[in-house]
């Protein structure tokens, strides 16, 4: 089965931060090196694997692999620059209630039907 690195960025409190960001895609993660390279720092390219997914609509395919569901990723939305991770619908919404902004891909063919939102990767069940 085909894994996915995830790369790990560490947030410098000295720029008003201080957090972790975990983008699953390379030019994800070459764009936060480029264009915040004094506030987030790279901490490691691989920090873990994630199951693969499929990346466009397909009438085949389910968003992630067999083994693996969506992690959805929210931003707060404040100078801090926090982000939050779930696997859960609902918590999802309720951060999405209180002003979360929801990031990452489609998910096109999600557990619950019309249950279409964004997901940051995948991760195993």
């Amino acid at each position: 089965m085909q894994r996915r690195s995830v790369c790990r960025f560490y947030a410098l409190p000295e720029a008003g931060l201080d957090s972790h960001f975990f983008p699953q895609f390379k030019d994800e993660c070459d764009k936060v090196a480029q264009y915040w390279p004094d506030k987030w720092i790279l901490e490691t390219p691989a920090a873990f694997a994630t199951p693969s997914f499929f990346g466009a609509p397909d009438a085949a395919n389910t968003t992630c692999s067999d083994d693996g569901e969506p992690l959805y990723r929210l931003y707060d939305n404040q100078a801090d620059a926090n982000h939050r991770y779930t696997t859960s619908r609902a918590t999802r919404d309720a951060m999405m209630a209180q002003g979360g902004i929801l990031e990452g891909q489609w998910d096109f063919r999600p557990v619950v039907p019309g249950d279409v939102r964004q997901f940051a990767m995948c991760v195993l069940r």
